[in-house]
Formats: structure tokens, C-alpha cells, sequence
């Protein structure tokens, strides 16, 4: 029971006993800490019913994560009355990292999973006779905790497992490099020959050059070393003194950067990820030390190995993210954790936000020419489509899993289509939070917060941060505590505080958000917020209940409360008994800066005249009450529903770098739709840009009817309509489907029709761009269409799998681009989507999206996948130009596709063919953009004699975005909006192989091409250039070695650069090698009057490489001369 218990210490809502039918299916989708408030009945997953209770007995916890040492776990289903269940049960088992494994299973090519008895259904099935069962999970290759979920039909069991650092011997391995350089000639800053030009790679951090230039003194160090320190702490330690400075955070296999296909199915793993030049951590079970690169916030430290902190649950007015480099300090026990923070550093965070079209991108960013790779931290955010202000859920995506940056120009291509709305309407948004090198002198960012459980029922917690940020300093505090009345029965408090700068600088605002202070004042501002949090669960109630309120002046990007509101709700089921339940579901929200207020209730009895049929009865009142013009509320989506969800086009050209989605930016804070003009956010529009509902209120009373039949144990049909009591005319109609193609993976359609009564203010019409009122009722109907997965949020869906030697699962999911999710067969795998957001009267934008993905898997040796994703936004309403910005008037097409071919032709090739193809189809009269990317990738590997090895690339790159000149942009103040060019065509080439024909010889050599056409101002440049290198190594002894080196790179009819050079090594010693060669480099243009340059120098180097054993030379275990 201890180790069950310890299973579960971190989740206050999470259970390992399922016992009742009712809450186990339903409320697996309706109630979390902080959860809001239950979606329409047309929304909820119909599960089978919970006839069973599991419960997961785990051997230990704390294992090492050594890749290997399996977590043994027993599983136990019992039935209603307590006793095993007989006969055959079927579990789904998933882990967010590790591996299954079945006791006593054995490895072979396809690795040590098991084989699974339904391969189509997602997670590992996983059969439990006479209610028990025995998995092994193995060790994830990196510390940290893992999510584990097991069900069976309805009842759900999930916990987490922590994987500790795994204690080893020592291992070390480094270099020390000298290197003297004595050139003939004094360089030329002109045209001096690139740094790596020569036969030795030129050292630049530590280095030291004569006054005439013609010597240099250099000198290198790196090593990397890990093992155990005083028998039970663990030492990683990495250094290399010619480290960039400003490379990437949280280093990882780019698969863009590089070639497409490599030919190597092995698993890699990071160690010593760090942005500066040294890393160092020193673990102790649980508890770690480190300097490198450190992330915080709930779902990012632990997915990277750094430790628990406090979910969002218990702290969100504190919660803080941010990616840096710097010093961290980790303590955690069976009770809590503390952790502190801090680092010297002149980052600044960015926090966008960006609607989801139905389509899986590209989503953009504004500042992509200062972000620093691997900073960001991408999130699915679901908002209340009654008050887009409050979020409903957050999930963190994975790079390379569930997101990889778009090859065009770095923006986010997500690994599935993302819907406007999710299956209950509900706005779905991407926020990419990510950190830009501000430039400048570098400033002090710290913090510190933990978590500690004084007994079984009472636990606090407490934080604090500070950011030096000489341009926008900050500072936020929070505390919380919670107390545990029972085991389903919960309070939670927290209090928090930030003090923030108010500063306006042309294309961006630095913290507080629009509408928090006055734009006119510069400064600080500073504000308090607090939050209540309440939840049941039992046999007969279910009761969640939230409120708080925050001061204007609270500002944290990283929380769900906005500054200056006050926002609450309740969502409460009684049930009288079997048949008969009672439902209230409330919410409040207040806009203290503007006055705005909303509150909504609804009430209403439930049904069930048998286990197939639901029916519902009640009450829905709304009053609202719109708050002072211009002050930008943000309480409510822009009308009509369709509004918020196509503003802006899929990217107002290409524009280079991240940049080109800002038309259509969210406000993190409010959820509303932003202008970003690039002099600051505009708010000046009532509806039209999504800053509320100026001078527009709202009160009406309407009666609800809703069924849902379950036609058999895959279909079921819902139907829901609401009427105003008060306008006959305003009305709303729903009709759902939904069809359960698996287990576990559901496709649903949901149809909305309303008039008048869509979440915004239309009961006495709205204000458009130009101040002028329009009548009301409008009409408006939504219809989505998708896929419903019921997999855990980060785990694997599907059992890994392998084509041979030559590909991972990981790999082919960065050359597709897709996450399986519905597999019809063992061959195939589908993604599709479908959504329509139509104005039926009124003005807006309505929009239509679709999206198709497969993969076809026939054998091991093949892999195709391909994606097509199309989106049509119109504009109804108005006439032309009468928007402040005339792209948001105009309608247009976006087409997305992708295409992977992957081959493993036999034991040594593999080929990898693919395409990008992005395209804006506009109307009216402006002209197409569009770009397409080809790839072509092969490897070879001389599997049996390891001889030959070769990795080659073709490449075709097109793009066209003449239509975006200056002329298309009026009205926009911001230079950035115009193009540099109209387009290019590019063919790049690239070929690497080495050659080992014998034991003392070494060749390898590259060949690459490059033709490009840049197109511009009705004109066109090309340019082609090409490149041949090679080197051979020849061993004349065991001591001795010689090489030589050519290289030339060359344009055909201009520039010319070439280079020579030979080198004999000698072996003094063990480890202590002497090299000592001569290089020429040369430049030539035949355009230029003398234009020829040649660098001749000689140049000597020693080099000394080590490991462990280094400093064990009285070891006899070590040093074979000693006696023994």
C-alpha cells in the first residue's frame, strides 16, 4: 500500500481506484484542479462503464535511469464487490518515457517491447488474467518523472514514477590542444581566407597574434567526465574553452540542419546540455546542483530532467516560465522540494499567442532574429468561449514529437492539424513562449520557490523572482496553501504579487498588457491577486468552485488570471440516484479596469430512462454588462462566433525569419484577437480587432433541452437547443455525432447554429471598425469535425517501431510531420479534421478548414506519409478597404502540403525523399505566394566490412511572394512589412563520404553545388557556385602518419578560392601526439584588377587526449609497468 501511495503523492485529484461507472467515464474529461467548467453534453466522451477497480503495485521507487533497470509494476483489477476479476481483462498501459517491457521477454531486432495483441488501438495492450498482470517499464537514458496511465474500459489509474541519475564508475575523456601558426604574409580583412580554411581548425578564444599578424599562439581545452564522487553522489562535468558563446539552449539533433537521413537507427541521448562553455551537476538521489542550461515551470522541468515543481493546480498566480542559463539547486523528499535559481544573462522572454485555423501551420513569431534556439516552450491553450480570458487547459508540446520548426524560415509546423475550436467550441490557440538576446550588458535573473506537505491533509508552498531587466524589470511572489479534507475532497488559496515596468517601444510591449495602465505613463506598476479553488468527488456530488480577483496592475504572462479581474465559477452534480441527477454550472467575470462583467448561469435536472439514453432539461441566464469604449475589456469573443478565428491571413507574406503572423496574435492575456501595427497594440475598435463589447450590453433568459443516445457500444447521437424566452428570434441548435473507431480513438462532428445568442453581444447590435452600430439578430452556424485520441498527454501513442537499421520512430516523425493518431489497420495510420465557421448575416470573417494525413507502413523496409491541409477565409460584410488594414478584408486560400518517402533499399541504403509545399491563393486581383521545398537524401553504410560510408543531399527550394510590394501595404507605418526580394529558386547538392580500403588508409572528401536565382523588381540574378574537398591519411607506422590536403571552391566566370596543405603527425608518447604541416590558402576574382591573394604558413601542434585513468598511475590495475 506504501508504494501505491507513493505513487500518487503528487496528484490531488488522480486516483489508482476507479470504482464508479458514472464519475470514472465522464468525469475524466470534466474535472482537474482548476478544471473549467464541464463542456455541453454534446462535448463529453462516451467510455464504456467502469465495472472494474484498478490498483498498480510498484517494487521501488527513485531507480536509475540507466536505460535499463526496469520498474516493476503489478496490476490488480478488482470488480464492484472488492474481488479479482475473472477470466480476461484488457488494460491499456502508457508512460510518457521508458520502455514496456514483459517479464522474462527477450530482445531482438525490433528491441525488447512487447509484442502488442491490438497494435491499432494507442498505448500497449496488455491482457490481465484472473485481475492480475506483471509489466516492466525500463529506464529512460535521462532522469526524470514518468507519467504512467493504465485503464480498462472506464476506470483509470495514473500516477508518476521518478527516475533518478544512475550511479557509475568514473569515465573521462579529454583533450588538450596547442597550436603555433607562422604566416608569411600579414592577413588582408579584405579577403582573408575563412578560419577553417587551412588543415587545422583555428583555435579562437584562447589565442594570442604578434603585432605584423604573421604569428599566432592558440590553446584548447575540452573534456566531459561522469562517475560517482564519495560513493553516493553522481559528477557530470563537460568544459571546452572554443565553445560559441550563443549557440543553442538544451542542445538536440536538428534534423534540418544537416542531412535528411543518416542510414542509423541508434537511440541518442544528451548529456551536459549547456549554452555557455561549462557544465556541471552533481546529483544525490532526488536532489541536484547544476550550472547549464536550467528551464522552470510546471511540464518543462520535469519533461527535461530538473526536478518536480508545483503544478499549476497548486500554483498558478505564481507560476513562471522561463529558459536560461544559469545555476540551479534542487532539493525534493518524500514531503516536497525546493528549488532555487539564477543567472547572469541579457535574454528577454517573449510571450506570443496565435489562434488555430485548422491547420498545423505555419505559426509564426515576430522576433525570430533574436531568438535563441531551444528557448521556446510551445503550448496548446484552450479557452472558455465564454470568456476567452480564462484558459481551460494547457498542454506542453515536445519538440520533434509534437512540433518541429518549418524548414522555410524557422516558424512551428505542428505534428497535427490545430482546430479553431476544440469538440464543445471552446477557441484553441498555440502560445509559444520563447527568450530573444535583448543585447546590451547582462543582468541578474533569480528565484526560488517550494513545496512542502506538513501532514497527510495540509501542505503550503511558496515563490518568489526577480528579473534585473534594466529595460523592463520584474518581480513576482506568490504563496499558496491547500487542505485536504478526505481523499476526494480539497481547498486550495493563493495569494500573489508582481511589480512590472510599463514601457512602450515601437513594435513591442515589454510586460504589462494592454489595458493595464495608462500607455501615456511610463514606470512601474505593481498589483496583488488571489485565488480560492474547491473540488468534491464522491458517490453522489461532484463539486468544483473557483473565484479570484487581481488588481489592474498584476501582470504574469505565465498565470490564467489577467490583471484587474475578478472571475469565478461552479460546476456542481448531485445525483439522487441512479436515474435522476441535478446539474448547476456558474460562472463570473469582471473587467476592473473597464467595468465589464459577465455572468452566466446554468441549471437543469438530468435523466437516464436507461443506460443508452440521456436526457437533459434546464435553464441558461446571461447578463452582461459592457464596460467603458476603448478601455479593452476582453470579456468576450468578437462577434459573431466566427469572428476570432480567421482574422488575418496565414501569414501576410513570408517576410522572412519568424515574421509574418502578428494580424492574427493573441493577447495571452485577454484571448482576444490584436493588430499588431508594429508602433504597439491597437484597441481602438470594439468588435472588429477583439477588444469587447463597448457600450453593448447583454441580459436574456433561455430554456435548454438536450439527448444523447448511445445507438450500440461505437455510436452515439446528441442534440441540444436552446430558446430566449424574452426574443423568439434569438435561438441556438446543436447536433453532435460520435463514433468510437477504436478503444480509445473516437471521431465526432458537432454542428452549431445560432442567431443572437452566440457568447458575444448582439442583442442590440454591435460597433465595427468605423463606429458604426449594426442591427442585430446575426446569424452564424460553426461545424468541426475530427479525432478524438484518448491517449496521455506526452506519452507514446503507438508502440515504437523500426525500418531495420536506418530509421527510429523519432526520425520518421520529423521527416513526416506526423503524430499517428487513428490507425484503420496495421499498415495504416490517419489523421483527419474537418471545421466550417460560416456567417449565415452579419459581417466578420467565416472561415473553412480540412486536413488529411496517412501513413502506409506495408513492411520494414517502407514508409510514406503525406499531408494535405487546405483553409478558405472569406470576408462578409462591408465593403472593401473599410478595415483599417486591407489584408484583413481580403479573401484567400492557404494550402499546406507535405510528402515523405522513406526506403531501406537493402542492408547498406536508405533513401529519404520529401516536400514542402506552402501556398496563399488570394482573390480580388493580388497575386499568389507561395514556396515548395524538395528534398532528396540517401546514406550508405557498409554494414559488413564498415569500409565505405556515404551521406548525400539534393535540394530545390522555391519561393514567390511578388504580390507583397509596398503598394499592397498602405496604411502600414512598419518598413518590416516589405519584402526584400520576390522570390528565388535554389538547387543546393551536397555529398560526404570516407573511404578505409586498408588498415593504414584514410580518404574522405565532399562535393557540393549551389545555383540560385533571386528575382526582384521584374528582374533576375543568378549566382551558382561549387566546392570539392578531400583529404587522404596515410599510416607509415604506428607512430608515423603523413596527410595532405586540396580544396577549392569556385563560381563560374568570378571568385576563386582554394586551398593546400600537408601534415606529418608523430606519436611521442601515449596519448601525446605532434603535428607539424604547412597550408596555403588562396583567393582570386577575375573581375578584380589584381585580385589574387594567397596565405602561405606553417604551422606546429600538439595535442594530448585523457580519460580516467589519468591520475591512476600507482594503480597496477591501471599502469601494466608496475609489479603486481
Amino acid at each position: 500500500m506504501r508504494q501505491t501511495e507513493r505513487f500518487l503523492r503528487r496528484s490531488a485529484l488522480s486516483t489508482l481506484a476507479c470504482a464508479i461507472a458514472a464519475s470514472c467515464g465522464q468525469a475524466q474529461a470534466q474535472f482537474r484542479s482548476e478544471a473549467p467548467l464541464p463542456a455541453p453534453l454534446l462535448a463529453r466522451r462516451q467510455l464504456p462503464p467502469a465495472t472494474a477497480t484498478i490498483r498498480v503495485e510498484v517494487d521501488r521507487d527513485r531507480l536509475p535511469a540507466d536505460g535499463q533497470t526496469p520498474a516493476r509494476l503489478t496490476l490488480r483489477v478488482f470488480d464492484r464487490d472488492g474481488r479479482p476479476v475473472a477470466g480476461e481483462t484488457m488494460l491499456t498501459l502508457e508512460a510518457s518515457a521508458g520502455r514496456w517491457q514483459l517479464p522474462g521477454a527477450v530482445s531482438d531486432e525490433a528491441g525488447l517491447a512487447p509484442n502488442d495483441p491490438d497494435p491499432l488501438t494507442p498505448g500497449l495492450q496488455l491482457p490481465a488474467r484472473d485481475g492480475v498482470a506483471d509489466i516492466w517499464l525500463l529506464a529512460p537514458v535521462e532522469p526524470q518523472t514518468v507519467q504512467v496511465r493504465v485503464a480498462a474500459g472506464g476506470a483509470v489509474a495514473r500516477g508518476e514514477i521518478g527516475f533518478v541519475p544512475a550511479l557509475r564508475d568514473m569515465i573521462a575523456v579529454g583533450l588538450v590542444e596547442g597550436v603555433v601558426r607562422f604566416d608569411r604574409k600579414s592577413p588582408l580583412s579584405l579577403s582573408q581566407a575563412r578560419s577553417e580554411d587551412g588543415f587545422e581548425d583555428e583555435i579562437r578564444n584562447w589565442s594570442r597574434r604578434s603585432g605584423d599578424g604573421k604569428r599566432n599562439a592558440a590553446l584548447r581545452s575540452a573534456f566531459f567526465l561522469k562517475g560517482k564522487v564519495r560513493g553516493d553522489a553522481l559528477l557530470t562535468m563537460a568544459y571546452d574553452s572554443d565553445k560559441p558563446d550563443r549557440d543553442r539552449l538544451f542542445r538536440d539533433i536538428d534534423p534540418e540542419r544537416w542531412y535528411p537521413v543518416y542510414g542509423d537507427a541508434s537511440m541518442v541521448g544528451f548529456e551536459a546540455r549547456s549554452n555557455s562553455r561549462l557544465y556541471l551537476r552533481l546529483d544525490r538521489g532526488r536532489h541536484y546542483l547544476l550550472y547549464g542550461d536550467i528551464v522552470t515551470g510546471d511540464g518543462f522541468s520535469q519533461r527535461s530532467g530538473q526536478g518536480a515543481v508545483a503544478s499549476t493546480a497548486l500554483r498558478d498566480l505564481g507560476q513562471y516560465h522561463r529558459a536560461l542559463t544559469g545555476v540551479r539547486g534542487h532539493l525534493e523528499g518524500e514531503r516536497g522540494a525546493l528549488d532555487v535559481f539564477a543567472a547572469y544573462d541579457n535574454l528577454r522572454q517573449v510571450v506570443e499567442e496565435f489562434p488555430g485555423r485548422g491547420l498545423s501551420g505555419p505559426y509564426t513569431v515576430s522576433n525570430s532574429a533574436h531568438a535563441v534556439l531551444g528557448s521556446e516552450r510551445v503550448e496548446l491553450i484552450v479557452r472558455d468561449r465564454h470568456a476567452p480570458s480564462r484558459i481551460v487547459s494547457t498542454e506542453p508540446l515536445q519538440r520533434f514529437v509534437d512540433y518541429s520548426f518549418e524548414p522555410f524560415s524557422g516558424r512551428v509546423l505542428l505534428a497535427r492539424a490545430l482546430p479553431s475550436v476544440d469538440a464543445a467550441l471552446n477557441p484553441v490557440s498555440l502560445r509559444i513562449s520563447y527568450e530573444i538576446d535583448q543585447g546590451g550588458e547582462r543582468y541578474w535573473v533569480y528565484g526560488g520557490n517550494g513545496q512542502y506537505r506538513i501532514n497527510e491533509r495540509f501542505e503550503i508552498g511558496a515563490s518568489a523572482v526577480e528579473d534585473e531587466n534594466p529595460l523592463a524589470p520584474y518581480r513576482l511572489a506568490s504563496a499558496n496553501a491547500t487542505w485536504r479534507f478526505g481523499p476526494g475532497t480539497w481547498l486550495t488559496g493563493e495569494v500573489a504579487r508582481s511589480r512590472s515596468a510599463y514601457n512602450r517601444v515601437p513594435g513591442q510591449s515589454y510586460t504589462a498588457w494592454p489595458g493595464a495602465a495608462d500607455p501615456a505613463r511610463g514606470g512601474e506598476i505593481d498589483g496583488d491577486a488571489w485565488r480560492l479553488a474547491f473540488g468534491h468527488r464522491g458517490e453522489h456530488a461532484e463539486v468544483q468552485a473557483f473565484y479570484g480577483q487581481s488588481e489592474a496592475g498584476f501582470n504574469n504572462p505565465s498565470a490564467s488570471f489577467l490583471g484587474g479581474r475578478k472571475q469565478g465559477g461552479v460546476d456542481a452534480l448531485w445525483r439522487l440516484d441512479e436515474r435522476w441527477s441535478v446539474y448547476v454550472q456558474g460562472s463570473h467575470v469582471e473587467d476592473r479596469t473597464s467595468g465589464a462583467r459577465r455572468d452566466q448561469w446554468q441549471a437543469g435536472v438530468r435523466y437516464l430512462p436507461s443506460d443508452a439514453l440521456t436526457l437533459e432539461f434546464g435553464a441558461n441566464r446571461i447578463d452582461e454588462r459592457a464596460g467603458r469604449y476603448g478601455a479593452g475589456n476582453g470579456l468576450s469573443v468578437p462577434a459573431p462566433l466566427a469572428a476570432p478565428y480567421g482574422v488575418g491571413v496565414v501569414t501576410p507574406g513570408f517576410g522572412g525569419g519568424f515574421y509574418g503572423g502578428s494580424s492574427s496574435a493573441i493577447d495571452p492575456g485577454t484571448g482576444q484577437t490584436l493588430y499588431n501595427t508594429g508602433s504597439g497594440w491597437s484597441e481602438r475598435y470594439g468588435s472588429w480587432v477583439g477588444n469587447g463589447l463597448a457600450g453593448v450590453p447583454v441580459e436574456y433568459t433561455a430554456l435548454r433541452a438536450a439527448l444523447q443516445w448511445r445507438l450500440g457500444p461505437r455510436f452515439d447521437l446528441a442534440a441540444e437547443a436552446e430558446q430566449d424566452i424574452d426574443h423568439r428570434d434569438h435561438r441556438r441548435a446543436a447536433l453532435g455525432a460520435g463514433w468510437r473507431v477504436r478503444e480509445r480513438t473516437r471521431l465526432y462532428g458537432r454542428y452549431e447554429w445560432n442567431t443572437g445568442l452566440s457568447s458575444v453581444a448582439t442583442a442590440d447590435g454591435v460597433v465595427d471598425a468605423t463606429g458604426r452600430r449594426s442591427p442585430s439578430p446575426y446569424e452564424s452556424d460553426a461545424f468541426v469535425w475530427g479525432l478524438d485520441s484518448e491517449y496521455m498527454d506526452g506519452g507514446s501513442v503507438f508502440s515504437e517501431y523500426r525500418m531495420y537499421d536506418a530509421y527510429g520512430a523519432r526520425q520518421l516523425q520529423w521527416a513526416n510531420g506526423l503524430r499517428n493518431q487513428w490507425r484503420p489497420s496495421a499498415a495504416w495510420s490517419l489523421q483527419t479534421a474537418l471545421e466550417k465557421l460560416q456567417l449565415l448575416d452579419g459581417r466578420g470573417q467565416q472561415a473553412t478548414a480540412a486536413s488529411v494525413a496517412a501513413q502506409w507502413r506495408p513492411d520494414e523496409l517502407w514508409s510514406i506519409a503525406g499531408r494535405l491541409e487546405w483553409r478558405r477565409s472569406e470576408q462578409v460584410g462591408g465593403a472593401a478597404g473599410e478595415a483599417t488594414v486591407p489584408w484583413l478584408n481580403r479573401d484567400y486560400d492557404s494550402w499546406l502540403s507535405t510528402l515523405s518517402v522513406a526506403r531501406k533499399f537493402n542492408r547498406d541504403w536508405t533513401g529519404l525523399l520529401r516536400n514542402y509545399h506552402l501556398r496563399n491563393v488570394y482573390r480580388g486581383g493580388a497575386e499568389d505566394s507561395y514556396e515548395d521545398r524538395f528534398q532528396l537524401g540517401v546514406a550508405y553504410r557498409d554494414t559488413d566490412r564498415n569500409r565505405f560510408n556515404l551521406l548525400g543531399r539534393y535540394e530545390y527550394w522555391t519561393r514567390r511572394d511578388a504580390g507583397l510590394d509596398r503598394t499592397a501595404w498602405d496604411g502600414a507605418d512598419d518598413a518590416r512589412f516589405a519584402p526584400a526580394g520576390e522570390g528565388f529558386d535554389k538547387h543546393v547538392l551536397s555529398l560526404h563520404a570516407d573511404w578505409h580500403p586498408a588498415r593504414p588508409w584514410w580518404l574522405d572528401g565532399r562535393l557540393a553545388g549551389k545555383r540560385q536565382r533571386d528575382y526582384f523588381d521584374g528582374r533576375s540574378d543568378r549566382y551558382t557556385a561549387y566546392l570539392v574537398s578531400g583529404r587522404i591519411t596515410y599510416d607509415l607506422s604506428e607512430r608515423w602518419d603523413v596527410s595532405a590536403l586540396a580544396a577549392q571552391m569556385w563560381s563560374p566566370g568570378g571568385a576563386r578560392q582554394s586551398a593546400f596543405g600537408v601534415e606529418a603527425g608523430h606519436l611521442l608518447r601515449d596519448n601525446l601526439w605532434l603535428s607539424a604541416g604547412y597550408n596555403a590558402r588562396g583567393f582570386r576574382d577575375d573581375d578584380l584588377s589584381q585580385g589574387e591573394y594567397t596565405q602561405q604558413g606553417a604551422y606546429l601542434r600538439l595535442r594530448f587526449k585523457f580519460d580516467e585513468t589519468l591520475f591512476r598511475g600507482n594503480d597496477p590495475a591501471t599502469n601494466p609497468a608496475l609489479p603486481r
